[in-house]
């Protein structure tokens, strides 16, 4: 089985241009789906495949991704935050799924408490959920 590429975007802006966030490592994206369990389209940290589940009824995806910082320095994990949180920024953008073969696009908007972070237990990860909602819930190819 051979592997692709995959990059996860935020690009801020209706139109997607006032500035691209890429996440690393990629995060989780997961969307429920009404009277199923959680569809899930899990995005690899090196290389995968994408692959979609997901029901058009729901008007939300989540991200769940993990910083992680090499120095086990709290003020560094509190940069990694900060710089999650400016990257991203509170407002409409377009969520991006790219790999070779496709590019998924999700417009939305994150809310001022869309962007959640988990109790630290270990001073180089920390765990955080990125909530998108979406006015067009279907996906649309690039």
């Amino acid at each position: 089985m051979s592997t692709v590429k995959v990059t996860v975007e935020w690009r801020r802006g209706v139109n997607g241009d006032q500035g691209t966030f890429t996440f690393f490592p990629n995060p989780f994206i997961t969307r429920p789906t009404p009277g199923k369990r959680t569809a899930r389209l899990i995005v690899p940290l090196l290389d995968g495949a994408i692959v979609q589940e997901l029901g058009v009824n729901e008007r939300t995806i989540e991200l769940k991704g993990v910083l992680f910082n090499k120095t086990n320095s709290w003020d560094d994990m509190e940069t990694l935050r900060n710089n999650l949180i400016n990257g991203i920024q509170v407002g409409p953008g377009q969520l991006h799924i790219l790999s070779p073969t496709r590019h998924l696009r999700y417009d939305g908007q994150i809310a001022t408490d869309g962007i959640q972070f988990q109790e630290q237990t270990h001073g180089n990860i920390q765990d955080y959920n990125i909530t998108i909602k979406i006015p067009n819930t279907l996906e649309q190819n690039v």
